[in-house]
C-alpha cells in the first residue's frame, strides 16, 4: 500500500497521527502500528519515515476501521519504505483531484450527522460515514490565529477561523477550529508558534484557493459528559506553496 502523506498531526504527547491517500484508489487510509502507537519519533525531523508529500510504501495493511474512523488501517512501521518527496506541483494536483468544494461538502463526505455545535462541528460517538477528507476553499475565507491556553488546551494553539458559509449553509456565524497540522509547532508537542501562523497567512493571502486537510478527533466530551468526534483542521495548504515548512 503506497500511501502519499497528507495529514500529519500532533495528540497528547509523545503521540502524532497520519494519514493520507492510497494511490492505488485515491481514498483516505490513516496507518497506525500493529502494535504499539505513532509518535514524534516516527517524524522525517526526528529520523523517521513521516514527512508530508512524502510517498511511503507500508506492507501487510489490514483495514480495521469503525464508525467514523472507517479509514484506520493496520501496518508494519517497521519495514515501511520511503519512495520519496512528491514536489509541491504534484502533491497539489493529487489532492486536488480528491478535494470537495462548498458549504455541503463536509456532511458529502464525513455524512449527515456531522453537526454545528457553537462555532465548531462534531459528530455524535460511532456515527458518520468516515473521518477524513479535503476541503478546497477561497482563501480570502481562511484566517489563521493564536488562542491562548483554555481549560481544555493547556499551550496557546493554533486556530483556523472560516467565514460563514465555507463549511455550511446555515447563517451561524464563523466556524473557529482547532488546527492539528504539526508545521504550526516548532517540535510536534511544542505550543503554537506565532512565526509559522504569520508565514502560513501571508501566503494565503497571496494565494488564490487552498486545500484544508479536515479530520474528526477521537470521541471525547467537552465537560458536558457526552463524547463527541469534533472537527479539526490537519493540514493547510495554499495552493502557491501546499508543502510549506514541510
Amino acid at each position: 500500500m503506497d500511501v502519499m502523506i497528507c495529514h500529519l498531526t500532533r495528540m497528547s504527547p509523545p503521540l502524532i497521527c497520519t494519514a493520507g491517500l492510497n494511490l492505488g484508489n485515491l481514498r483516505h487510509v490513516r496507518p497506525f502500528p500493529t502494535s504499539g502507537h505513532v509518535n514524534a519519533s516516527h517524524l522525517h525531523a526526528s529520523g523517521g519515515i513521516l514527512r508530508l508529500g512524502r510517498v511511503v510504501r507500508f506492507v501487510n495493511a489490514q483495514p480495521c476501521g469503525r464508525p467514523p474512523e472507517i479509514e484506520d488501517t493496520r501496518a508494519t512501521f517497521r519495514t515501511a519504505q520511503n519512495l520519496g518527496e512528491l514536489p509541491a506541483p504534484e502533491f497539489w494536483s493529487r489532492i486536488s483531484r480528491v478535494a470537495h468544494a462548498g458549504p455541503t461538502a463536509l456532511t458529502a463526505t464525513l455524512g449527515p450527522d456531522l453537526h454545528r455545535v457553537g462555532s465548531t462541528f462534531a459528530v455524535p460517538i460511532e456515527r458518520g460515514t468516515a473521518s477524513l477528507s479535503l476541503l478546497r476553499c477561497p482563501c480570502a475565507a481562511i484566517t489563521l490565529k493564536v488562542r491562548e491556553p483554555t481549560r481544555f488546551n493547556k499551550q496557546p494553539q493554533a486556530r483556523a477561523v472560516l467565514a460563514p458559509g465555507t463549511l455550511d449553509d446555515a447563517p451561524s456565524g464563523p466556524a473557529d477550529l482547532p488546527i492539528t497540522d504539526i508545521r504550526f509547532y516548532g517540535a510536534a508537542h511544542d505550543p503554537a508558534d506565532p512565526q509559522s501562523i504569520a508565514d502560513a497567512n501571508i501566503l494565503l493571502h497571496n494565494s488564490p484557493e487552498a486545500i484544508l486537510a479536515v479530520g474528526l478527533s477521537r470521541a471525547f466530551s467537552k465537560g458536558d459528559g457526552r463524547p463527541r468526534h469534533w472537527l479539526q483542521v490537519n493540514g493547510v495548504f495554499p495552493s502557491i506553496d501546499p508543502l510549506w515548512n514541510a
